[in-house]
């Protein structure tokens, strides 16, 4: 078989890797077990699974050790993940037997809330498998391409590259952008110096880049699965409070006190969301059925429903496409009741400020809050929001008036320093990182930045 290149894409562990023969090659057991397993409607249903809690909507559960999440998988499925520290050669003689699986995952979760229990007993032995976590150190590119090296015709891409824990959920995006940038790396190269030479020339500058940019997923997905095992999990959510304006804390409470969990989606004939939001005093939203789908390029910023005694959080929501329904979130957000006291004094006092800079350089993370409708604007037309504020998004554009380098953008799993190399007529946005490497992103994944205002002594 004979061919121009060889890209080895063939997962963690690759045969291509191996051939390579890397100084220092070998793998890292992150001291985990993961369990994956897909169980249809009409198993949720047998085993007396609310399909309200599972259908267009996510929720996790951890207890400083083990953990589960759920998300749809198909129209009529639902998925489920669930992990626990393990030792390595157990997990590998476990990860054999479906019945000794299923027995393990049980005993864990047998004293967990409603409906975990019976999510995992009505799943099929054969719906689900486990396996072992693995990643690898950080993969040097001297290391994958010695000096002597230069002009050899095989890569890596994806896990057989720089593999990483699920537990970011990064591994495929980074494989796609892999993909992307060394397809857009040889085209250059041959324009500009042939097919032959072409071949030859663009693999170095292919592998550092891609090595760069994917050693922040690797670290912290890495830094991920420790924390979401251990009694990390189970504290505050500050970031949520830092976006929502919202005390977790004080969210668990009102609604543990209120006896609302994931098992309200089966007692409270009116639904979950209208029984969270009566405990802790909001205006219920739109239910799951009424709302446009949102941005999948921003999904991992949604907060993940964090239920760690029995309770379960609502998320808070990613920012709709369409604004009407973004400004009823947004009005829902603001009717928090006097009672519950759920809402911060940071929240009162920085709600202006907020809107009209979204981003500062003392908060990096930029606060993801929906526009403000047109009516609204028009009823109010002298209230600052984030739709009218010098440098925001307009239609998948930016406005006028804005340095092209004063931007954040989200990628990798996290918002970074940007600069704007180009807006596409569907609205997505290419960015060049700090690091050299450049990718697309979507309408509503950069942010303006300003910079800060000197004060005169």
């Amino acid at each position: 078989l004979d061919g121009a290149l060889l890209i080895g894409s063939d997962g963690i562990f690759s045969s291509v890797r191996r051939q390579l023969n890397l100084r220092g090659d070998r793998l890292n057991y992150v001291g985990l077990i993961v369990v994956l397993g897909i169980i249809q409607d009409e198993g949720l249903v047998d085993a007396g699974v609310p399909l309200s809690l599972t259908r267009r909507r996510i929720f996790e559960t951890v207890d400083g050790c083990t953990r589960i999440y759920t998300m749809p998988f198909t129209k009529t499925s639902t998925m489920w993940q669930l992990s626990f520290p393990y030792s390595e050669k157990a997990a590998k003689k476990l990860c054999k037997d479906n019945a000794l699986l299923k027995a393990e995952i049980m005993k864990r979760c047998e004293k967990w809330h409603d409906p975990i229990p019976a999510l995992l007993k009505g799943t099929e032995l054969e719906d689900f498998a486990g396996y072992p976590v693995y990643d690898r150190d950080l993969l040097q590119p001297e290391v994958l391409r010695r000096a002597n090296e230069l002009q050899r015709r095989v890569t890596l891409i994806g896990d057989a590259a720089h593999p990483m824990t699920p537990f970011r959920a990064q591994g495929a995006n980074q494989a796609l952008t892999d993909a992307v940038l060394l397809a857009e790396t040889l085209f250059e190269s041959v324009q500009k110096h042939g097919s032959e030479k072409g071949f030859d020339a663009f693999l170095p500058g292919f592998e550092r880049k891609m090595l760069n940019r994917s050693a922040r997923a690797v670290l912290s997905s890495r830094e991920k699965a420790k924390e979401l095992h251990s009694i990390l999990a189970l504290q505050p959510a500050r970031k949520v409070q830092r976006e929502t304006g919202v005390d977790p804390m004080k969210l668990i409470k009102a609604l543990s006190a209120a006896k609302v969990g994931a098992w309200t989606a089966k007692t409270d004939l009116r639904g979950l969301d209208v029984a969270v939001a009566e405990a802790i005093g909001m205006e219920s939203h739109p239910s799951s059925s009424e709302k446009k789908k949102c941005s999948e390029q921003k999904s991992d910023l949604a907060p993940a429903n964090k239920a760690t005694d029995g309770s379960l959080k609502r998320s808070h929501e990613q920012k709709p496409q369409a604004t009407e329904q973004a400004g009823h979130c947004e009005k829902g957000a603001e009717k928090l009741s006097p009672r519950s006291e759920i809402g911060t004094k940071r929240r009162k006092k920085t709600d202006t400020a907020a809107e009209s800079n979204p981003v500062s350089d003392a908060d990096p993370i930029p606060a993801l809050r929906p526009a403000e409708t047109a009516a609204q604007q028009e009823q109010s037309p002298s209230s600052p929001s984030k739709s009218n504020a010098p440098g925001a998004l307009r239609n998948g554009g930016i406005s006028a008036g804005v340095s092209d380098r004063n931007y954040w953008g989200y990628g990798d799993g996290s918002w970074r320093k940007c600069v704007l190399l180009k807006t596409k007529k569907s609205g997505q946005h290419k960015v060049e990182w700090e690091d050299g490497t450049s990718s697309v992103v979507g309408a509503d994944c950069i942010q303006a930045r300003k910079e800060k205002k000197k004060t005169e002594k």
